[in-house]
């Protein structure tokens, strides 16, 4: 997505004093953070000091190393539009804009300022905040617990006291992310207040900030050809189920172990497609070109339909039928609504509402003529 693209959808978020829940203020505190995994770099991290609650950007960049202010307001402007349009992909709230935002480095905030007004970003938000103590301070708070707790899942030793596995022979395994490992209770119950936040951290923030330094992760994206950190859930999700690596231990591996519903949602969905084959001209072709779903991609070996899904795809491959007829002559290309509702009210009466996600799925598999 270009810049002026990327502007004009963040510009499109609404935007509210509050977050979606009512509870906190919608202020937001970002910081570039040098990370000294593999592979080092730095990341945006913001953080809603309200709640706490925070995302980061898509892989490593090289950002501080940037001999100027200047330099760092260009590279970190798209990053910090695009984890507002994109938080979406965390499963929790709709997307929304921040209603204020703010940084710790003056100089940056001025370089950044002038970047936001140069891009047309709505003026509300071409002011940046600077010297707010408590924001910084929860800000940092959070990411030095992120950092801890992943320094923690590289070794086997006890989470809380660090005493080696060697020495314990029956360390306990936390049950909710199953990663990390304590000597006894009273180490796992003291480890809670800090550990909660990686134990709890979403399908999209493991993809961005987790899987790119994890050794299993690595290896699994090497085999199928997967850029770790990059895009939304929806690219390494395609991807495992296109290569037939769609299992539950290959989805923990790079997407973690929270934001079940979502990740089931999303992996339903692309098999349906990919079992579909949508031809080129279809809508979920020109997506998957335009979104570079499918790049460096090996051969498609998707696992065979179960019955379920065989039942699914022929539930679509009827509805395009029914949708060709209604066609008849005409081009795909110009279909309307009007149609839709024709072939849903006419075959289905009063049960049309049933058949909608079916009809929807049938003709973004179909080829429109749309090209890219």
């Amino acid at each position: 997505m270009s810049l002026p693209e990327l502007v004009q959808a963040f510009n499109a978020l609404p935007r509210a004093v509050k977050t979606p829940s009512g509870l906190v203020d919608n202020h937001w505190h970002f910081a570039v953070r040098h990370v000294t995994l593999e592979p080092p770099g730095d990341i945006l991290h913001i953080v809603n000091p309200g709640s706490r609650y925070s995302i980061s950007s898509e892989g490593a960049a090289q950002i501080l190393s940037c001999e100027s202010v200047a330099e760092r307001a260009d590279i970190v402007l798209p990053i910090l539009l695009k984890l507002f349009t994109s938080m979406k992909e965390s499963a929790r709230d709709d997307r929304f804009a921040p209603w204020s935002w703010g940084t710790d480095d003056v100089n940056f905030a001025t370089a950044l300022e002038d970047r936001l007004k140069l891009a047309a970003v709505r003026k509300e938000l071409c002011h940046i905040r600077v010297g707010d103590e408590a924001s910084s301070k929860i800000a940092l708070d959070v990411w030095e617990t992120v950092v801890k707790q992943l320094k923690k899942m590289t070794g086997p030793k006890c989470g809380k006291c660090e005493n080696n596995s060697a020495e314990n022979a029956k360390l306990l395994r936390c049950g909710g992310c199953e990663n990390i490992e304590y000597c006894s209770k009273a180490c796992q119950k003291a480890d809670w207040k800090e550990h909660k936040i990686i134990c709890r951290i979403s399908a999209i923030d493991y993809w961005t900030i987790v899987a790119p330094n994890a050794p299993e992760a690595k290896e699994l994206a090497l085999e199928i050809g997967l850029k770790l950190g990059s895009g939304g859930l929806r690219y390494p999700i395609r991807r495992l189920v296109v290569t037939g690596k769609d299992t539950p231990e290959n989805f923990r591996k790079l997407l973690g172990w929270n934001d079940k519903d979502a990740i089931k949602s999303t992996h339903q969905s692309s098999r349906n497609e990919i079992l579909l084959k949508p031809p080129h001209g279809s809508p979920n072709w020109a997506m998957a070109k335009s979104l570079k779903l499918d790049e460096n991609c090996p051969p498609w070996t998707p696992l065979p339909a179960s019955k379920e899904e065989e039942k699914q795809v022929q539930d679509i491959r009827d509805m395009q039928e029914l949708i060709r007829h209604q066609m008849g002559s005409r081009s795909m290309s110009t279909i309307t609504s009007q149609d839709m509702q024709d072939v849903l009210v006419k075959n289905f009466a009063s049960a049309w509402s049933a058949k909608l996600q079916t009809y929807q799925d049938a003709v973004n598999a179909m080829d429109q003529g749309v090209r890219i």
